[in-house]
Parts: C-alpha cells; structure tokens; sequence
C-alpha cells in the first residue's frame, strides 16, 4: 500500500508495550509506510476515507518518517498527532530516524544529529518502540556499509540507553537500503560483521542491530508486464534468503 489514509480523531491508546518477543510474532507481517513526505503526515493522517479499509486490511505497523526538528510547539503537536493517530488504527509506528535524505546528510543544511535524534525518542516516548537508523543511507548520503557502521556505532547505543533513561526500551534496525540488488548483501553483510566486532570488543548488545531492512521497487517497466514482475518478487526472495544466511553466518553460534 503506497498511500493510507487515517482519520483525525484519536481514540483511547491501548496497544500494550513491546517486548523482545516482537520479531517472533507473525501478525506483523502486514504493514505500509505512511506514505507522506511530511511531518504531519498530510492527507494520509487527516483524511477519514481510508480508515475502515486499513483496519480491514489489518495493517499493523505503519513506518513514518520524521522531516523536521521538533523544535517548537507546532512542530511537537504535528508529530504527536500523526503518532497517535498511527497507534489509534491498531497499528504500531516505526520511526526512520534522520538522516532520511540529502537535506539531512553530513554538511548539509540541516545535518542529523545525535540531539535531534534523542528528541525524536524524548517525545514519542513509549508510544513508539520501533526504529530504523537512517533511510537510503546508500542513496540519499551515498554511505558505504563502514561509513555507514561507523555512525551506528556513534548513534545507536547512546540512542538506547537515553531510552532506558526514560523508562523504555526501544528497538533499532537498518539500515533501509534504497534497493535489494545482489550486491547489496555484501554491503549488508560488512555492516553487520563491524558490529558483530563492535559487541565483542566491548560486550553491549545494542550494537548488534535488532533487525535488518531493504526497500524494494518495481520499475514502471516491470509493472507493466507481469513475468518480469514475477521474476523481479523472486529475485526479492533470492536476495532475502541471501540475506538469512549472512546473518546466520555473521552471528553463528552468539546467543
């Protein structure tokens, strides 16, 4: 589903808090991006129409992305809304935290920052518990996988331990690639070996990243024609599989 819409009303919030036991469970498996290039969400939280259709469809996660700091009132009530109106559908939200594009790379105008990430987490609060560091990384900054390690390790372990210091735990991953190519596993599989160094060195299990993420796309072209669709999902499948057996490999015999 490329685009939802959810109503503006806010009922009660009554999705318990996630534990670890997250990534066993099954009925996640259905979700969407917000699928808005905004803070509030525009359209997609605040038109009612597709409410009841996102409910019947059963969509439980609902990743949405954060364009600005959140540092004024307006700024605050906007994320808040677009938060709440996630969690009031059923549906639990999952952060992609800066930078998310090139306004938001390294000597950039806008440029992440630790900070901004800490405030992303202080007002969400535990009403989110999923994240993922960066999006597109290899797009919209142009990482390499060590470029890319080097910054989760600044980032990712200060983020969560801020967390515990508010009274929640949350859950990481990443790292969002623009595409699932083959080649993209060796850039997933270098990522994952240096924190795989980085938790031995130093026995912390937040570097080790809580899941692992790529984005898939179809072309116009493979749209159109339903056999290169077909064998564009399962080179998807291939590639997923690949990925399976990296991380099976890179944590062989870790708890």
């Amino acid at each position: 589903i490329a685009l939802l819409c959810f109503s503006s009303r806010v009922h009660a919030d009554t999705l318990p808090l996630l534990d670890r036991s997250v990534f066993k469970r099954t009925d996640f498996i259905y979700g969407s991006e917000i699928g808005a290039w905004d803070t509030n969400g525009s359209n997609a939280v605040n038109l009612p129409a597709c409410r009841q259709k996102v409910k019947e469809a059963g969509i439980r996660v609902i990743r949405f992305g954060n364009w600005t700091k959140l540092n004024t009132h307006e700024a605050v009530a906007r994320f808040s809304h677009a938060l709440d109106s996630i969690r009031s559908l059923g549906a639990y939200p999952v952060i992609k935290l800066p930078p998310i594009w090139d306004k938001q790379c390294n000597g950039a105008p806008d440029a992440w920052n630790l900070d901004w990430l800490k405030r992303i987490v202080q007002v969400a609060g535990n009403r989110v518990q999923l994240y993922e560091f960066a999006n597109e990384p290899d797009n919209y900054c142009k990482w390499d996988a060590a470029t890319y390690a080097s910054y989760w390790e600044q980032t990712v372990p200060s983020l969560k331990a801020y967390a515990h210091s508010l009274g929640f735990e949350i859950y990481i991953g990443g790292p969002a690639l623009a595409n699932s190519y083959p080649e993209d596993v060796r850039w997933i599989g270098t990522f994952l070996e240096a924190e795989k160094l980085a938790y031995e060195k130093s026995g912390n299990r937040d570097y080790i990243p809580d899941f692992v993420s790529t984005h898939t796309y179809l072309t116009e072209q493979q749209n159109a024609d339903i056999d290169k669709m077909q064998r564009t999902v399962q080179a998807w499948g291939m590639f997923y599989d690949n990925v399976r057996h990296t991380i099976d490999q890179t944590f062989a015999g870790m708890k």
